[in-house]
């Protein structure tokens, strides 16, 4: 009965259809891969061309964009999706609900070796070429393409160069994706100089449709009209591509070109006025990007500030949406770029192709550094989307030896073993088995440092441990209210695990500012990355019982200051007291410093 019970409910009569549609398409792609699981009739519900239009409009009507950054080498791909997440910290008027980041990083390993660069990003779907081959790949179903290159270009060398946001393409060719808002197909479009035109720098155009076509190839669509600046990315809105045509483009007037994907026609659109007096140095600090699911060009005044220009596309009339002084920037370049905007009408900014703030057109500034990346990414705004590549999951369905070959490493890593030959399960770990996508990894929302209110003092605090059981260390910093340093500490702590470290981490900063002439003029705020160590100190009777003594021991402490607090950080906003306790283990004196 509770079978028949349980499948009744998933039957098409008990759910109203508009009902059922209306909440599957509010979910993310994740959920719905699994949800196409329940029933033939869920699935055929989510495969449906027009449920995956509504859920890609649902997504792109999200209050705030996810980020996404790639980078990459010869043979691997590495992406970083950062979606605002609400983040609740606790302050002086207790606890509130802040903005924070939730970082995601995925490693695409073991493509076919090549240069690849990012072409551009439509409809959830990322696009990445090199001089061969080209990835098409969709983050939120996990599914990819990769695909040979067409005609060949010339066989000199291929050579790169930087356009003005700092990113780097060939010069040989230029890649495109978008969709035909027609027939919703994905097309990929490529430009390249065929053979013995170099000189001349005449582009030919070919087409590749995705679709379930096994035997679908590139189709070619001759040589190219129009003079199409080198080295670019192109620029996906509305259904067209679109490009920023080169200085000895024969027409002066005609500045930018599209590419309908419907009608597969080039077609030189209207500009700014400012393209047409523009120098040939000035041309070459314009870039195109798209906001508000419009076409952008940004034009830079040399050394005096940064213009953002956008197209209505109504009657396509540009006007100028807002400025970036170049003072601002540091008089750098690359350019700084906007990436996406916010509701307050604010802007996400791509800072020398390393940095992500933002930026206040009303105030003319920009924020501190949110992000910052070691090496240079391409940064767009991204939106889940179940659109389908036609091709294969990027985690390959497991074969008979394969499945052997994981389950003798987990095996081997458990008992420590090795392989003939003092192979180590390190070494092993680099064969032929591992997945070609690596494990997802969620990085923790980062949160900083923030003074404690007038007439407290902040001790933040943490314990390390070199093993478990091991040596330990724990150390701390004191700060009032403006961020001063009143007292720092780290030492050695004996031997046990982490929690006992944790609980020694507290209670030495209670017994020194007990001493201190501040115990009875200010109040004490304990912070401690250790969220056992602050429900025990909270609730004492909750402390297991090998550790109780300690935690009592510290509690009576309270008695003997103004005022106590203790709660819980981040380890991203306790970094300082990280490091004093790290360097405690290895102390041969104590470390105790005191500043009035």
């Amino acid at each position: 009965m509770a079978g028949r019970g349980r499948t009744s409910l998933l039957n098409e009569g008990n759910w109203p259809q508009d009902l059922l549609l209306s909440i599957l398409a509010t979910l993310p792609a994740k959920s719905l891969l699994r949800f196409r699981c329940v029933s033939k009739h869920w699935r055929s519900l989510i495969i449906n061309p027009g449920f995956i239009e509504q859920h890609l409009e649902n997504q792109q009507r999200k209050e705030y964009p996810q980020l996404i950054f790639a980078s990459g080498t010869t043979t691997d791909i590495v992406l970083e999706s950062v979606a605002i997440v609400d983040v609740e910290v606790d302050d002086k008027e207790g606890a509130k609900t802040r903005k924070g980041f939730k970082r995601r990083s995925l490693n695409i390993c073991h493509l076919p070796p090549d240069g690849y660069c990012m072409s551009n990003s439509c409809d959830g779907i990322l696009c990445f070429f090199g001089e061969t081959n080209l990835f098409v790949y969709n983050p939120g179903t996990r599914e990819f393409r990769i695909l040979q290159m067409g005609k060949k270009r010339s066989t000199r060398g291929p050579s790169y160069s930087s356009d003005c946001f700092g990113q780097r393409f060939p010069t040989h060719q230029l890649v495109g994706f978008g969709r035909d808002q027609v027939t919703k197909e994905c097309k990929i479009i490529r430009l390249f100089i065929p053979i013995g035109e170099q000189e001349n720098h005449i582009h030919e155009c070919e087409v590749f449709t995705l679709s379930s076509d096994a035997g679908a190839s590139w189709r070619g669509l001759g040589v190219v009209a129009y003079f199409i600046r080198p080295a670019q990315q192109p620029v996906f809105v509305n259904g067209a591509l679109h490009w920023i045509l080169d200085i000895r483009h024969a027409n002066p007037s005609e500045v930018i070109v599209s590419f309908d994907l419907h009608t597969e026609k080039f077609q030189a659109i209207s500009h700014p006025s400012c393209c047409s007096e523009a120098s040939d140095r000035h041309m070459a600090l314009m870039g195109l990007l798209s906001l508000r699911s419009s076409l952008c060009l940004v034009q830079s005044d040399y050394r005096l500030q940064q213009n953002i220009w956008i197209m209505n596309q109504s009657n396509g009339v540009w006007e100028k949406l807002f400025a970036i002084d170049w003072g601002l920037m540091n008089y750098r370049t690359p350019l700084a770029f906007p990436i996406a905007e916010l509701k307050d009408g604010s802007f996400f900014v791509s800072h020398f192709g390393e940095n992500l703030q933002i930026y206040d057109p009303e105030s003319q500034s920009f924020s501190e550094v949110l992000i910052q990346h070691e090496r240079r990414v391409v940064s767009y705004a991204y939106s889940e989307s179940l659109v389908p590549l036609y091709g294969e999951p990027l985690c390959h369905e497991w074969k008979i030896t394969t499945l052997l070959d994981i389950v003798k490493l987990r095996v081997a890593w458990w008992v420590k073993s090795k392989w003939p030959g003092d192979n180590t399960v390190s070494d092993i770990a680099t064969t032929h088995f591992w997945l070609l996508l690596q494990p997802q990894r969620e990085v923790k929302s980062m949160v900083s440092w923030e003074c404690p209110p007038t007439s407290w003092l902040k001790f933040s605090t943490d314990g390390a441990a070199r093993g478990c059981p091991g040596h330990l260390g724990i150390g701390g910093v004191l700060c009032d209210n403006k961020g001063a340093v009143k007292m720092t500490f780290s030492k050695k702590a004996g031997w046990g695990d982490v929690n006992l470290a944790e609980i020694l981490a507290v209670r030495e900063p209670m017994i020194l500012f007990s001493a201190s002439s501040w115990a009875n003029s200010a109040g004490i705020i304990i912070e401690s990355d250790s969220k056992n160590v602050v429900l025990w100190m909270t609730l004492p009777e909750k402390t297991p019982w090998k550790l109780r003594q300690l935690i009592f021991q510290t509690v009576s402490l309270k008695d003997r200051v103004a005022g106590w607090k203790i709660k819980h950080t981040p380890r991203s906003g306790n970094t300082v007291a990280d490091s004093l306790a790290k360097s405690g283990i290895d102390r041969a004196h104590d470390l105790l410093c005191v500043f009035p």
